[in-house]
């Protein structure tokens, strides 16, 4: 709004950080230079979106986040799903997206990067694996190498529950407004017969 001449008051300021610290993304509207309207968008979290980052964590992978959002919607959602303060990439551009996953890659880290949207098809493509939400966009699905297609009910950690990634494995979660926390997080339960998939790319440390 300030990029474009119009000014927001103080007590609006001050509902946009409280809603932000909520986790919550806040769209301003604005007509004839004047500011007119203030549109607050929430996700709802799976009760089991916690457990999954516990349960990642505990099998040794790191377990990151990618978000068009700002830093504080981004760091309150993940403080409430568990992902670490210093795992938390806020305010990403989507052609920045393959870059991250590129600077994880150094040093021979693995890389797992899940995604439905356009942008997160170049990402897709770059990790070590790509795993789509198959009713995300068909580029997307296309860029992925593993495909789920059922409602998100099981643990993560039991698509990956065969020790076949490194112990220094990385998992990258995007996390932008399109898409809820409770997609980035949980999965499919279709898991057995793409698990050959993640095999022939992931071997023991």
């Amino acid at each position: 709004m300030s990029r474009n001449g119009i000014s927001i008051a103080e007590e609006v300021e001050r509902d946009i950080v409280y809603y932000e610290e909520q986790g919550q993304t806040v769209v301003l509207a604005a007509m004839n230079g004047i500011l007119c309207g203030v549109i607050v968008i929430a996700d709802q979290l799976k009760p089991e979106a916690s457990g999954t980052v516990a349960a990642l964590r505990q099998m040794g992978i790191r377990v990151c986040m990618l978000t068009g959002d700002n830093r504080r919607t981004a760091n309150a959602i993940a403080e409430r799903v568990g992902i670490y303060p210093e795992d938390v990439n806020a305010e990403v551009l989507p052609s920045h997206k393959k870059s991250q996953v590129e600077k994880y890659q150094e040093g021979k880290t693995k890389v797992a990067m899940v995604g439905d949207g356009i942008n997160d098809s170049p990402a897709l493509a770059q990790a070590d694996v790509g795993i789509a939400i198959g009713t995300g966009a068909d580029v997307a699905v296309e860029a992925a190498d593993v495909v789920l297609v059922k409602a998100f009910q099981l643990l993560l950690g039991c698509f990956l529950h065969w020790e076949c990634l490194s112990s220094r494995g990385w998992l990258q979660l995007p996390w932008p407004s399109a898409l809820s926390p409770s997609s980035a997080t949980l999965f499919s339960s279709d898991v057995s017969a793409t698990a050959s998939n993640i095999l022939r790319t992931w071997t023991r440390a």
